[in-house]
């Protein structure tokens, strides 16, 4: 919004330069773009947020001038329009008051068009405006004095002398007075006569009915639009003016008609017209736009400033509010119609604060005394995680939460009836919020695959949704071959590679030991899947992707894919997260080693689970020496060498001791597991 010194001045007695008239108006709310000196006068351009359509003309900004300087505001004097009132010179009909609720009709005979005066068409130039003659220039002042849009037709051109607010029709087109022409849909509100559509209503005039040299009768239309509408209407015909700026934020139903009274009466004066007739149709009203009761001493609470009474008050009549005393410190106050962002208590405080002077405020330290907040048991093991899998060497892939059907039926998943579906999706591709990060990461790894790069281990990270229910989910997976060394050969990734990182997982959360059973997905090769169980919750899933999977996701390159999940936040409610030292031995430990043959169907951890329950209380470490499987071997067997190393912290165990301990772990293994010694 443009406005002059020299026009606040004529509403407001300013007795402070410009430049700082700028600064007080920007510490206010009102922020000014920029101040130029333009023909011996000050232009102010202010920003205008779209809550304040009341900025957007010269009185608004005068009112917030009046208040920030203590003075009242100077209202422009004319006169209310009286005359003779015929009323069968025109009518006015609105077909539905939804799209507009008040059309004000202004009929002025005996108008001399031609040029401005001078001080009309200097001000209008000195504030970007071109002017083009007296008659529109005179709405567009009108326009900038009081934020309402006018419109002047030549009322020689309205058949029937007949007004119509209404839709336009299918494929009615209007030549607009920018010289387009528009096709125009019901989506557009049209001001027409009985016969045809004469403006864009609330946009921009009809070429047909606009004012020339030769008219010389004019109706004046002043009128409240549905913003909503307008918006729409402008965004379809691809045009935006001043007037569709205004409608489209909302516009103050008294100021309809005061702008009208003001356009009638310079029309009058400066084009020597006379009226004749005026009137109006539709039920809006002016009137309060809501009650708010406040007390002052919660504007003292929240800004710590000694506000008087007196003053909130006289901040509060200055902007416009209706205010009176209910009592100590409270105030009853009726929010005017042009403020329709005034809502609450809050928004009242803020309205004093702002004229009040926000650099008045007292500078204070907080009043918080300062407290540890300890963060949620699955943000810290999502985080010891992410080190820890960055530090193997592994490379955190980001990929979007939305997924399409598409991608669940290439990875043989069903979509759960609980899913949360988008309604109205930008695309299919992102339609759906994920319940799983498995297609996002064969997404990633299909695309890596078919662009050369085989070979990569990546992990996710993030969200997934059960319904309405959202928790955190852990993502790996890995492709081809481990990076080589300098010392040794690269060699491929294998499913133990991927069981191994997902132990490491579950070690880092303290939940303890994990118990591997067998367990098959969809999207996994038979007998290679497996889930981890803590307690008594799965907390992650691993397998090798299945054949029929890597070709549904377009993968043709011949390299094995391992993929695992981890319930991160299942994983979390069994954390521990507290480390504890355990001091070092100082009893020297005795080893012995078990060579057992191991058939098809027996995993090893269940093998170290009875080892460890046989040698409890004299066990301190048990690992998985050798591994070997081949022809000499029954089919599907395996030979294990199992190292365990016993001993006791407070004395050194002798054979005797150990013997009959050792023993039992072998009775367990021949007799419960039915494995054979070697």
């Amino acid at each position: 919004m443009r406005v002059t010194y020299s026009w606040l001045k004529e509403f407001v007695d300013i007795k402070i330069p410009p430049e700082k008239l700028s600064e007080r108006l920007s510490m206010a709310g009102l922020t000014v773009a920029s101040l130029d000196q333009v023909g011996g006068d000050w232009v102010y351009d202010i920003e205008v947020t779209s809550n304040r359509p009341d900025w957007l003309s010269v009185r608004g900004i005068a009112r917030e001038v009046a208040a920030l300087l203590e003075t009242k505001m100077r209202l422009m004097p004319h006169k209310a329009i009286k005359g003779p009132s015929k009323t069968d010179d025109f009518s006015i009909e609105i077909k539905d008051e939804a799209d507009c609720r008040l059309y004000y009709g202004a009929l002025v005979r005996q108008v001399k068009v031609g040029p401005s005066p001078e001080w009309l068409r200097k001000r209008l130039e000195t504030l970007g405006l071109r002017s083009v003659n007296n008659v529109v220039d005179i709405t567009n002042y009108c326009l900038l004095e009081y934020g309402q849009p006018l419109h002047a037709f030549d009322f020689a051109k309205i058949q029937g002398a007949s007004i119509v607010v209404r839709r336009a029709g299918d494929k009615e087109e209007l030549s607009l007075i920018d010289g387009t022409t528009k096709k125009l849909t019901p989506q557009v509100l049209v001001i027409a006569d009985r016969h045809h559509a004469l403006a864009a209503a609330g946009i921009m005039g009809g070429k047909e009915s606009e004012v020339s040299s030769a008219t010389r009768d004019i109706l004046l239309e002043s009128a409240v639009f549905d913003p909503v509408l307008i918006r729409r209407g402008a965004r379809l015909l691809g045009v935006a003016t001043d007037s569709s700026y205004r409608f489209e934020r909302g516009v103050d139903i008294p100021t309809v008609r005061l702008a009208a009274e003001r356009a009638v009466q310079m029309l009058c004066e400066l084009c020597s017209g006379t009226f004749v007739a005026v009137k109006q149709s539709g039920s809006a009203r002016a009137g309060v736009f809501q009650k708010i009761s406040y007390d002052i001493r919660d504007a003292r609470e929240i800004l710590s400033l000694d506000i008087k009474d007196n003053e909130a008050v006289r901040i509060l009549g200055h902007l416009g509010f209706g205010v009176r005393r209910a009592g100590r410190g409270k105030l009853a106050i009726e929010v005017p119609g042009f403020r329709r962002d005034v809502k609450s208590k809050e928004d009242i405080t803020e309205e004093i604060a702002r004229i009040y002077g926000y650099d008045k405020i007292p500078l204070t330290h907080p009043s918080i005394r300062p407290f540890a907040m300890e963060k949620p048991a699955v943000w810290r093991l999502e985080a010891l995680v992410k080190e820890q899998l960055v530090r193997m060497g592994l490379k955190e892939v980001i990929t979007y939460s939305l997924g399409s059907p598409e991608d669940y039926k290439k990875t043989s998943l069903e979509i759960a009836k609980d899913a949360l579906c988008l309604e109205n999706p930008l695309s299919q591709d992102c339609s759906l919020l994920r319940s799983t990060l498995v297609p996002s990461l064969l997404a990633c790894a299909a695309s890596n695959l078919n662009k050369g790069n085989v070979d990569f281990e990546i992990f996710e990270s993030a969200s997934v949704f059960e319904g309405h229910r959202e928790t955190v989910s852990l993502g790996v997976l890995l492709c081809g071959n481990r990076r080589s060394a300098w010392s040794k050969e690269s060699q491929r990734y294998s499913l133990y590679d991927l069981k191994g990182i997902v132990e490491d997982v579950i070690r880092i959360s303290g939940a303890g030991s994990p118990a591997l059973e067998n367990a098959s997905r969809a999207y996994f090769e038979p007998q290679t899947g497996g889930h981890f169980v803590v307690g008594q919750k799965t907390v992650a899933c691993f397998g090798k992707v299945a054949e029929t999977v890597r070709r549904n996701w377009g993968i043709k390159a011949k390299k094995d894919i391992y993929l695992a999940e981890v319930d991160i936040a299942a994983l979390a409610s069994l954390a521990y997260f507290r480390k504890l030292f355990k001091p070092l031995a100082q009893t020297p430990s005795i080893l012995r080693d078990i060579s057992v043959l191991a058939g098809p169907g027996v995993r090893y951890g269940r093998i170290e689970s009875l080892i460890r329950k046989k040698a409890e209380g004299f066990l301190r470490r048990v690992c998985l020496a050798d591994l070997y499987q081949g022809k000499e071997l029954p089919r599907a067997s395996a030979a294990l060498t199992i190292s365990l190393e016993y001993g006791c912290d407070d004395r050194t165990l002798t054979d005797a001791e150990i013997n009959p301990v050792h023993q039992s772990v072998l009775d367990g293994l021949t007799g419960e597991l039915s494995l054979t010694l070697r």
